[in-house]
């Protein structure tokens, strides 16, 4: 009995670095953005939105995949905003499951930030300006 405990005792550090392999937030991390961004940043391109999560999983090889809309790059009023950075991740644990199942199972995680309006640029004309309002009556001919 005193065997039985003193060997699971001993099991439990690789148990503990097995489930912290398989756990851990990312084994590879791929992040687009474009270049050129405000004042020469990079990777500060100011987005309107925080990171957009979801675990994606392809099955059959890709025969069955997931989709993820980008919902949150939708202003109220309808106007749709550009993607200013997207991320795809995967740790180890998806990996192996990957590699375990011959790749008929893939799992990814993809986030996203949407981009910030274009601002609105030109010159606002004077509130008491000559010119007259245009009507929507239609313009009468003088006899």
């Amino acid at each position: 009995m005193k065997r039985d405990i003193i060997s699971t005792l001993k099991k439990i550090p690789l148990l503990l670095c097995t489930f912290a392999v398989l756990s851990a937030p990312g084994c590879a991390v791929f992040h687009v953005y474009q270049t050129g961004g405000p004042e020469g940043r990079e990777a500060g391109n100011q987005p309107a939105t925080e990171w957009q999560s979801k675990n994606l999983n392809s099955f059959g090889w890709n025969l069955r995949t997931q989709d993820y809309v980008a919902e949150k790059c939708t202003l109220s009023n309808g106007t749709r905003l550009g993607i200013e950075e997207l991320k795809v991740e995967t740790n180890a644990g998806n990996t192996l499951a990957s590699v375990a199942t011959l790749g008929f199972w893939t799992r990814l995680k993809v986030s996203y930030r949407c981009a910030k309006p274009k601002p609105i640029t030109g010159t606002l004309a004077p509130s008491n300006s000559t010119t007259p309002a245009p009507t929507n009556q239609p313009a009468v001919e003088a006899n």
